[in-house]
């Protein structure tokens, strides 16, 4: 679930090191004698550790807190959360659910289909966005396609991309005409 911890826990981390907060950290303390506290929380709860996950809760959270939206010149249907400050052009398709944050644009002839894109995420036209999470200040060039992957924050993906069930870190540039199947990208 959710750990509270004082800061002096983190002392039994090792530096540079893979170690579990169930499988090291709590059986350290407890063995130290050091008291553990439990509280059930209400409601749902749901693991983000993998890339996957995390797509998977933003579509709960928009299953729920989402409506059925109405946009001029735009083919829309599911349930939809739309930010502050978006422009979507005319020829957009968004079949939801789908999170669109503040300050996005949208290009013409773009396909957005059960995606969570962050804000001020630039979209440019004819691109295809499926089952995917694009996060903050994101680029996606036109008709480049994105299926089953995640863009992080400050990211490129130049013009006629695809990018399918692929993972790319902060700060990276996919180049025109990039194909990557199954790929994770971090920076150097």
């Amino acid at each position: 679930g959710i750990y509270v911890l004082e800061p002096k826990v983190l002392d039994y981390v090792p530096k540079n090191k893979k170690f579990d907060f169930s499988k090291n950290v709590f059986p350290r303390l407890l063995k130290n004698r050091i008291p553990l506290y439990g509280k059930k929380l209400t409601g749902v709860w749901m693991d983000i550790g993998r890339p996957t996950d995390l797509l998977k809760a933003s579509m709960e959270v928009i299953k729920r807190e989402g409506k059925e939206r109405k946009v001029q010149g735009v083919v829309t249907k599911g349930k939809i959360m739309l930010g502050g400050n978006v422009t979507i052009e005319k020829g957009v398709r968004i079949h939801g659910p789908c999170f669109i944050g503040d300050g996005t644009h949208i290009g013409s002839g773009v396909l957005l289909e059960n995606s969570s894109i962050y804000d001020k995420v630039h979209i440019e036209r004819d691109a295809v966005v499926q089952n995917s999470i694009i996060l903050e200040n994101g680029k996606v060039g036109w008709e480049s396609e994105i299926r089953d992957s995640v863009i992080s924050r400050n990211c490129t993906v130049e013009r006629d991309c695809k990018l399918i069930n692929s993972i790319v870190g902060d700060d990276m540039t996919i180049r025109t005409h990039s194909s990557l199947v199954d790929a994770t990208l971090a920076p150097p």
